[in-house]
């Protein structure tokens, strides 16, 4: 478990997760970028990694159960490769041990992230008939999640356990923008903020009325989505609600 100040996370988030899942998807190389696809069919979900990048904890093994539904799913790597280690997680801001981490951070401003969908992941959802498209993220990924949500071809977003107020943008503006239906799932140490009846909450219904959705998990820290133990009960039980909850949302708005 994380104790210490890390790069956007929370203190007492988790940290990175082990498993032996062996995904079923195949990475491909879009024009110098790296994209775990896995599924097919007329509806597509552009999933964002979290701060550990492409193979932190479970997060192909959501991929795969999301494509088992008959969802297109890609996630590409932004981190290209340097999804970091448990060391450098653990080691938070202490020292400025961090220059890792906000390196791939600093890398991927979301005018690159937008830069890659747009030369790259749309066409290639765009070529093989998707015709509607949702996003889902994790912790950084959550971010970028609301980013995508201001482009008028997505049709609905997720976010678990989101971090929205590490990367120097307005909170404000950022939620302002978001033109689709928003699932927001975070933990007890998450920020108040986009807790129910907050101010991310406010916002968006000012645009989106109903069609927006926040649920708090009290008893778990903020990765537990995707890096969370399932080992144990309580974490086993909110993982399920979380992923029943975005499948739900998937199947309302895509």
């Amino acid at each position: 478990m994380v104790d210490k100040n890390t790069a956007c996370c929370p203190p007492d988030s988790l940290g990175g997760l082990k498993t032996d899942y062996k995904p079923r998807g195949v990475i491909q190389n879009f024009d110098g970028l790296s994209v775990y696809t896995v599924g097919q069919g007329e509806k597509a979900i552009i999933v964002i990694h979290d701060l550990l990048g492409v193979d932190s904890g479970r997060t192909k093994e959501i991929c795969d159960q999301f494509a088992d539904a008959g969802y297109l799913i890609v996630m590409p790597d932004f981190f290209e490769g340097d999804g970091g280690t448990e060391k450098d997680f653990l080691e938070g801001f202490f020292l400025f041990k961090t220059y890792s981490i906000m390196k791939r951070l600093w890398k991927v401003p979301f005018k690159k992230v937008q830069e890659h969908l747009n030369k790259s992941i749309y066409p290639f959802l765009e070529s093989k008939g998707v015709k509607k498209i949702g996003t889902m993220g994790f912790c950084w990924g959550g971010f970028i999640v609301f980013n995508i949500c201001a482009d008028e071809r997505v049709g609905a977003g997720v976010g678990f356990h989101p971090v929205y107020d590490k990367f120097f943008v307005s909170v404000q503006k950022l939620t302002e923008a978001v033109k689709c239906p928003q699932l927001i799932c975070p933990a007890e140490n998450d920020s108040n903020e986009m807790k129910e009846g907050q101010k991310i909450e406010k916002t968006l219904r000012k645009r989106l009325g109903d069609d927006v959705k926040i649920k708090t998990f009290p008893e778990m820290q903020h990765g537990f989505v995707n890096r969370g133990d399932m080992k144990d009960p309580k974490v086993e039980r909110d993982v399920k609600e979380a992923i029943k909850l975005a499948f739900e949302h998937f199947e309302k708005y895509l």
